[in-house]
């Protein structure tokens, strides 16, 4: 799409520049940028209103037809060529079309894109634009051979209504949380303040605003000279040619130079570049005025301003915190680049009243760049400021797109490392290693006074066999601090295999350390027989926490087909920080045999992300290992639950066949829905990766039925409720509050395999939809969902998110599904609004299908339903459930629920007691 805008565009700019100054004298042109800059504030406001009123896709389709519809009644208009208004008026149009439409293209595009996929697309949409602008350019100069200009109007209508058909064709919009920004006028007063107290957001503009004086000014001493210089009828032929150059000049620019040059010469050398030549072509254009050094005045801005000067301008953006950036990005919009044009609008006026000629004017644009430099040269310790700022703080932006570190960034992250301020010294390390730039780290940072500093630099440099860092790591084999000792000893006896050193450092007085100098020496093979194992038995029993956790950090050291016991033994004690290090150590290089240890360690919180990341590493046999673990309904729980999301992580076609089949399968609820959570996470991070819609539908299915069913029993509890105080105690209280909540939980599932299945029909949104209190926005989700989902299931969904009473949703859905339970409901109600005779039947109905709930209920999966829905029937004194009440007993692990099933037993047995003592 972009290459059709940007082609009919270039294709009405060619038409533009040939009417106009085929036509008109050059001096009329800073009235045309006048009144662009102007009207763009109308334009915008215009803009904003179309986009209340119309969604994005509408709103550019509508744009670009309302385009073709102005292109061809100037067409058609016979005082094209000799109006100066109607030539005036043209020339202000094109400009505020393409920047009308271009606004709405990149705000669609930024509705339909995530992040990655922006990532992804962005360089190519934009490579398409230049491409289009080249080939427009080129088309031009082949229609005006055969053609007048006024043609070109026609050929860049077609461009447009072809453009105006590819916003339908979009993806649906993403779902935009709410804006939670300050109204427009409290947001222009906050960005004000700022830009008069933020020294590094005042030379922005500066830098913004004299670029803008400066592109203006080259635009008219170019069209001024070329309106002299060229043929009126030869005005055309020589823009097409001369802008498809200019445009291929851009695109060899973009995708050559502007890569290499921001790595080799960092941001604000680049930021030099397109001054400087500026700067020496307009010296050059003011000395020796003509066509010619024109030609090359106007190509230096054309080819550098849309490409390299562009990329380098938005890298200065990046140090400023999003919500500022976005802000002000917006301003400068504003008051830099349409200010920037109705002052240099303004200024040619003068110096056209004043009788200036374009190549004194071309004095003023060597002041300029000078202007333009100077703003350049003081951003920059502005610029290396605010990201020393940022490493202090801990706030770096790791999101951007940036291929490399550039030489100002490399400088200020080497001075951070002398900084004062630990956390900055650490932040720098970390950036240092994101990097992958370690190895410019001086060793010498291992002598820094902070021994939390060490201690981060020696984690870095673990898999380093710089000899700089060996050496020094043997000179801190003597440190004060016996965690920095520890530290290097390990770091020394997994790159040297000296005997010395570690037989000394068994005599040191820090467990630690003599723990690390144990498995150094086991290691380097200095201990035989048994005696290994019984040194490493000694430290995991022994009574040194600080001995087990430096065993634990030397873990890779140990050969992992001897000693993974080693790790087994250490993930299962429950010392704090030991599990951490345990999985720090293991996700270096995992061997097979430490998966059982890895599957433990998911249990623990804060060694987690590094058990994933092993598991990860070991392919196919972790993928195996936690396919057997997460069918293992042995293993503990709390180990269970984070298997499925430790599945998500391998992000393959085999992972999510792996979800797919065991999700209807699991018994444990929890499990369940970690299984479901862990498949939708797959699927985000890897949209590409197939998945078994028939078999998620499958599931979707039975998982609505399930919802239907937890209605029809909760009916039937509130109506047990309502007409017996029998049923009405605090555990039936609780239970229809459950059964409420199970109900809900079941639907949100059935949404969550939907959005698996089809992510771009944002299922996410219409559930939220549906539990909006607006009216209006619950219509809509249920619009939706009449249109969006599967048929097979599309009755079942539209039965139970509907807004009537309980039974009546229950009745409905019965077309999909019919509950066992649901006659009775009908039949009951039916009962209760007859006669007494009728509601004594109502009665004993009611209690027979209670009790049926309830031993349906028992039969559940759900632990707590099963639970609650026992105690109950223990307190009603319901004798014939006796046996499932037994059966629902918790056979595992002491918990509260197996506490309550006790208590609801004893309950039992006193009643029958009671009964026999009666009788």
């Amino acid at each position: 799409m972009l290459f059709a805008l940007m082609g009919g565009h270039a294709i009405l700019e060619t038409a533009r520049d040939t009417l106009f100054l085929a036509t008109l004298p050059a001096s009329f042109l800073p009235w045309a940028y006048l009144a662009m800059a102007l009207l763009t504030l109308l334009a915008a406001a215009l803009n904003r209103g179309a986009l209340r009123r119309f969604s994005r896709r509408r709103a550019l389709s509508l744009s670009l037809l309302l385009g073709v519809g102005v292109n061809l009644a100037f067409f058609v208009l016979s005082s094209l060529a000799g109006s100066a208004s109607s030539l005036l008026l043209f020339y202000v149009w094109t400009g505020l079309f393409a920047t009308l439409v271009v606004v709405q293209f990149w705000l669609l595009l930024g509705d339909v894109l995530d992040l990655a996929q922006a990532k992804r697309v962005f360089a190519w949409i934009g490579a398409g634009g230049l491409v289009g602008a080249t080939v427009g350019s080129a088309a031009s100069g082949l229609i005006l051979m055969w053609f007048p200009a006024q043609s070109l109007l026609v050929a860049a209508s077609i461009a447009f209504g072809v453009a105006a058909l590819m916003p339908p064709l979009f993806s649906r919009a993403r779902k935009v949380p709410a804006s939670t920004a300050s109204p427009a006028a409290q947001a222009n007063a906050e960005s004000a303040a700022l830009l008069s107290t933020d020294a590094y957001l005042l030379r922005l503009l500066g830098f913004v605003l004299l670029g803008t004086l400066m592109v203006t000014g080259v635009d008219y001493v170019f069209k001024a000279v070329v309106s002299e210089a060229v043929p009126k009828a030869e005005l055309g032929d020589f823009f097409a040619r001369y802008y498809a150059v200019l445009n291929g000049c851009a695109l060899l620019v973009q995708i050559l130079l502007a890569p290499q040059l921001l790595r080799v010469a960092g941001v604000n050398r680049t930021l030099l570049v397109t001054p400087v030549l500026l700067l020496v072509t307009s010296l050059g254009f003011g000395l020796w005025a003509g066509l010619a050094s024109a030609l090359v005045l106007r190509g230096v801005d054309g080819s550098l301003r849309h490409s390299l000067n562009r990329t380098a301008t938005e890298i200065l953006y990046l140090p400023l915190s999003p919500a500022i950036r976005d802000r002000y990005k917006a301003l400068i919009e504003a008051l830099g680049q349409r200010g920037g044009q109705a002052l240099a609008s303004l200024a040619i006026l003068g110096a056209l009243s004043a009788g200036i000629a374009p190549q004194q004017m071309a004095w003023a644009l060597v002041v300029l760049c000078a202007g333009w430099l100077f703003c350049i040269v003081g951003l920059k310790p502005h610029y290396l400021e605010l990201f020393r700022t940022q490493l202090r703080q801990g706030t770096i932006e790791t999101r951007v797109d940036v291929a490399e570190l550039d030489l100002h960034a490399l400088e200020a992250l080497v001075s951070a490392l002398s900084s004062e301020d630990d956390i900055e010294v650490i932040a720098a390390l970390e950036m240092f290693a994101t990097y992958n730039k370690l190895h410019l780290v001086p060793a010498l940072i291992l002598f820094h006074p902070s021994p939390a500093v060490v201690l981060r630099a020696f984690e870095l440099f673990s898999d380093s066999s710089r000899r700089d860092v060996l050496r020094l790591s043997g000179r801190l084999l003597r440190h004060p601090d016996h965690a920095v000792r520890g530290a290097a000893l390990r770091h020394f006896s997994a790159h040297e295999k000296a005997m010395g050193p570690l037989q000394r450092c068994l005599a040191d007085q820090s467990p630690a350390v003599r723990a690390t100098a144990v498995v150094g020496l086991i290691s380097a093979g200095a201990m035989e027989g048994e005696e290994p194992e019984r040194a490493l038995s000694s430290i995991i029993d022994g009574d040194s926490p600080e001995a087990r956790h430096a065993l634990a950090l030397s873990l890779r050291q140990l050969p992992a087909e001897r000693y993974a016991w080693v790790a087994l033994a250490l993930a299962r004690l429950k010392q704090p920080g030991l599990a951490a290090a345990v999985a720090r150590a293991l996700a270096v290089a995992p061997a097979p045999e430490h998966l059982p240890a890895l599957v433990l360690l998911l249990a623990q919180r804060e060694g987690r992300g590094e058990a994933r990341e092993a598991l990860r590493k070991l392919g196919d046999e972790g993928l195996a290992c936690l396919e057997r673990a997460l069918a293992d309904t042995e293993l503990p729980r709390v180990v269970r639950r984070h298997i499925p999301r430790a599945i998500s992580y391998f992000g393959t076609a085999q992972a999510a066949a792996v979800l797919t089949e065991y999700l209807p399968r699991e018994r444990d609820d929890a499990v369940t829905y970690k299984i479901l959570r862990g498949l939708g996470r797959l699927c985000a991070d890897n949209p590409e990766t197939p998945i078994e819609r028939e078999a998620l539908l499958d599931c979707a299915r039975a998982t609505l039925e399930k919802s239907i069913t937890l209605l029809s029993w909760h009916l039937i509890v509130d109506r047990g409720r309502a007409t017996n105080a029998r049923y009405d105690s605090g555990a039936s209280e609780l239970l229809s509050a459950l059964l409420r909540d199970y109900e809900r939980s079941a639907l949100e599932r059935v949404f969550r395999l939907l959005h698996i299945m089809r992510p771009s029909e944002e299922f996410g949104m219409i559930y939220d939809g549906l539990r909006s209190a607006d009216p209006a926005v619950r219509a809509g989700s249920l619009e939706l969902i009449e249109h969006v989902v599967p048929d097979a299931i599309r009755d079942g969904i539209v039965a139970t998110v509907d807004d009537a009473p309980a039974a009546e949703r229950l009745a409905n859905a019965s077309r999909f599904y019919d509950a066992p339970m649901r006659a009775r409901v009908v039949a009951i109600d039916a009962l209760l609004a007859g006669d007494a005779e009728d509601i004594q039947r109502a009665q004993a109905l009611l209690e027979a299908a209670y009790a049926e709930a309830l031993a349906e209920m028992l039969g559940d999966r759900s632990e707590v339903l099963k639970s609650v829905a026992s105690y109950h029937a223990s307190e009603l004194g319901l004798q014939g459930l006796n046996p499932k009440l037994f059966s629902t007993a918790p056979t595992e692990q002491r918990s509260s629920l197996s506490e309550l099933n006790d208590r609801e037993l004893d309950v039992l047995a006193e009643r029958a007691r009671l009964e026999l003592g009666r009788v």
